[in-house]
C-alpha cells in the first residue's frame, strides 16, 4: 500500500530514489571490487617467499615504471597550497590544452565523478554544482576532506573515497580539472593535452 500513496502522491519519487539507490550501489560496487583486488595483492605479497634485493629492486622500478604516464608525483603548487593547472588556448580561445595532471584530472571526474556531479561538474537532482562551489567556498583542503571523508549536505551523500586509493592518489589532478572549469579557463568537454 505504501508504494501506491508514494506513487500517487510523488509521481516522480520512486524514480529519483530508484536513482539514488542504483548510483550508491555502483559506488559501493567500484570500491568494494578496488578492496579486494588490494586484499588479493596483499594477500599474495604476503604468501610469498622473503622478498631479494634483486626482487625489490626490480618492484620499485615496475612500480615507478607503471606511475609515470598517469599523473606526476610533485603536482605544481601555489604560494598557498593549492595545485596549480596549465591550460594554453589559441587566440580564438577555442582550442585549449591543458597540462598531464589536469587531463588526468578530467579522466578521474568523469570515471568517479560525472555520475553525480554532472557533465564537466554542472551539477544534477543528486549533486551539486561543483563550478559554483569552488567559486563560492570550496577551496583545496576543503575538497580533498570531502573528496576523502564524503559529506552529508542538502542534496544527498557524497561517499567517502577514502577506500579508493585510485582517486585518493589523484585528488590533485581532479582538484586542477575541476579549479580551470571553475576559473573559466577550460571550457566543458574532453580536453587536449599538451605536448
Amino acid at each position: 500500500m505504501c508504494p501506491k500513496i508514494l506513487l500517487k502522491n510523488r509521481p516522480h519519487g520512486i524514480r529519483s530514489v530508484l536513482l539514488i539507490l542504483f548510483l550508491t550501489s555502483i559506488s559501493l560496487l567500484t570500491a568494494c571490487s578496488y578492496n579486494q583486488a588490494a586484499d588479493a595483492t596483499t594477500s599474495a605479497v604476503a604468501k610469498s617467499a622473503e622478498p631479494t634485493a634483486e626482487t625489490l629492486q626490480n618492484t620499485e622500478a615496475s612500480r615507478a615504471e607503471s606511475t609515470k604516464p598517469v599523473a606526476a608525483a610533485d603536482p605544481e603548487v601555489s604560494d598557498d597550497g593549492e595545485p596549480v593547472y596549465e591550460v594554453r588556448c589559441d587566440a580564438d580561445g577555442k582550442n585549449c590544452k591543458v597540462d598531464m595532471d589536469t587531463f588526468v584530472g578530467w579522466r578521474m571526474y568523469t570515471s568517479n565523478c560525472l555520475a553525480c556531479h554532472g557533465q564537466d561538474g554542472k551539477g544534477s537532482t543528486i549533486a551539486p554544482n561543483l563550478m559554483d562551489r569552488l567559486n563560492a567556498h570550496v577551496d583545496y583542503p576543503r575538497f580533498t576532506d570531502v573528496v576523502t571523508n564524503g559529506f552529508t549536505g542538502t542534496m544527498g551523500v557524497m561517499p567517502s573515497f577514502k577506500n579508493s586509493q585510485n582517486v585518493i592518489d589523484r585528488i590533485p589532478s581532479i582538484y586542477k580539472y575541476l579549479r580551470a572549469r571553475a576559473d573559466g579557463a577550460l571550457a566543458g568537454g574532453r580536453p587536449e593535452r599538451l605536448p
